[in-house]
């Protein structure tokens, strides 16, 4: 969707959830009316379009004049033999555009947290913002079913448990907006206590905080960084933080464990603070920079 106003000029991009009622909100929002056909669900995962503008920021300068089209107009049809234009005779795909893009803040804070028992594990979901938002749990391990959804309202919690295979394996991916992404990997008979790592992220850092007796299973994390190879440290500590000043409050950090191979735990996403703008997802970037993406 293109927004096209004098509120929203600059090339702004804007990663909360819309969908086709929130034309419909904005126009409510506008006139002080209500569509009554529209879902709770729908009013609470999907934003009205308000937050792509910015009203604060008053733009006094005139616009430009039009220049008038009829001369142009009458001057292309009078010309003759006009050709008839072809469409090309091959397609390619598109490609995202290089760089990073200016970000409207968004009404997420997201959090997932996770527990073993015997024979299964177990995922806390979290919404702390002010806007509802959906989880999607992608099981790795049985990708010929769908994903699991769980709709999770501001200020409120929900469960989710997932059994281990026959060999006693477990794979998940969480999705949620604007690029959050949780990755629990492992094995039934990793050590209990890799599990009860705790994350804490602010709009100025994310901070990690280990069990007592976690540096015997030897930890690692790789953490991503804008602009420079990623930082591999060996966790001896009980707590890190790292600073995401210079990302923007994006963070991509991935943790694995010398004696449980298939374990791994990945957080990635971004920090909003109200009404702070940020910018699109530098990773994306640095990625690109590193081999082109676009067609030859």
């Amino acid at each position: 969707m293109y927004v096209v106003s004098p509120w929203s000029r600059g090339g702004w991009v804007n990663s909360q959830v819309f969908d086709h009622s929130s034309v419909i909100r904005f126009l409510e929002q506008r006139f002080d009316v209500h569509e009554p056909n529209i879902t709770p669900w729908r009013r609470a995962v999907c934003g009205d379009l308000t937050s792509a503008f910015d009203f604060t920021a008053a733009d006094v300068a005139p616009f430009v004049a039009m220049p008038d089209p009829r001369a142009d107009a009458a001057r292309a049809a009078a010309i003759p033999r006009q050709p008839s234009p072809q469409a090309p005779p091959g397609e390619s795909l598109p490609w995202q555009e290089p760089g990073i893009r200016r970000s409207r803040p968004l009404p997420y804070a997201l959090r997932v947290a996770e527990t073993m028992t015997g024979d299964a594990i177990r995922l806390h979901f979290a919404a702390d913002g002010t806007q509802a938002a959906v989880f999607h749990v992608y099981d790795r391990r049985s990708l010929d079913q769908p994903p699991r959804r769980f709709t999770v309202e501001p200020g409120r919690t929900l469960d989710g448990q997932w059994g281990f295979d026959a060999e006693g394996r477990y794979d998940l991916w969480v999705l949620g907006p604007n690029g959050f992404h949780r990755h629990y990997a492992g094995h039934r008979d990793d050590p209990a206590l890799v599990s009860r790592l705790v994350w804490h992220a602010t709009p100025t850092e994310l901070a990690l905080v280990l069990p007592a007796g976690h540096r015997e299973h030897g930890l690692v994390a790789q953490v991503e960084r804008v602009g420079a190879a990623a930082l591999v440290t060996g966790l001896v500590d009980t707590r890190y933080r790292w600073p995401l000043r210079n990302s923007h409050g994006w963070y991509d950090v991935t943790i694995t464990a010398a004696t449980a191979p298939t374990y791994r735990r990945r957080v990635s996403g971004r920090v909003d603070a109200p009404g702070r703008m940020t910018c699109s997802d530098p990773f994306v970037t640095a990625a690109q920079n590193a081999g082109s993406t676009a067609p030859a």
